[in-house]
């Protein structure tokens, strides 16, 4: 067998033949689409995610050759989503819904309004924690998780 071409959707997924995973796009195209979808722009979108449009325009052109359909007509400047692309962007945009309710679960510190802190432990107990009452009162808004790190957590 020869090796895999670097842009085969199987090299882009990282799936080895036969392994039982779902067939997944690459997700930074993903986030690209589902952006430039939601803002029915490529520039808007490229804003949100901190990249250029030319950077959203090549991760797109990949979902679609992933795909095998495309996802918009490009017009002067303008991309407009195709029927395909209409159906997909509904359902992408319900997994990343998905994705981020389950994130909340788990980790409901990610919210805005949660400061997370990572100390050692003495410094946790003798120079933070004494502190921490007043920060709260002056922050009412805020919530604190502290977790304290060892050496031995580290190496």
């Amino acid at each position: 067998m020869g090796a895999r071409a670097k842009n085969s959707p199987r090299a882009q997924t990282g799936s080895p033949a036969g392994a039982g995973r779902p067939r997944l796009p690459p997700l930074k195209a993903l986030l690209a689409f589902e952006a430039a979808s939601r803002h029915s722009s490529f520039a808007q979108g490229a804003d949100e995610l901190g990249v250029t449009p030319s950077a959203v325009s090549h991760q797109i052109q990949q979902l679609e050759a992933f795909l095998g359909v495309p996802l918009f007509q490009r017009h002067a400047g303008r991309a407009i989503l195709t029927s395909a692309g209409r159906t997909y962007a509904k359902e992408i945009e319900h997994a990343v819904s998905v994705i981020s309710e389950a994130t909340t679960l788990v980790a409901p510190q990610s919210q805005s309004g949660h400061l997370v802190i990572a100390s050692g432990p003495s410094f946790a107990a003798k120079w933070l924690q004494p502190r921490l009452p007043d920060f709260l009162r002056a922050n009412p808004g805020v919530r604190v998780r502290l977790s304290t790190i060892s050496k031995a957590a580290i190496a």
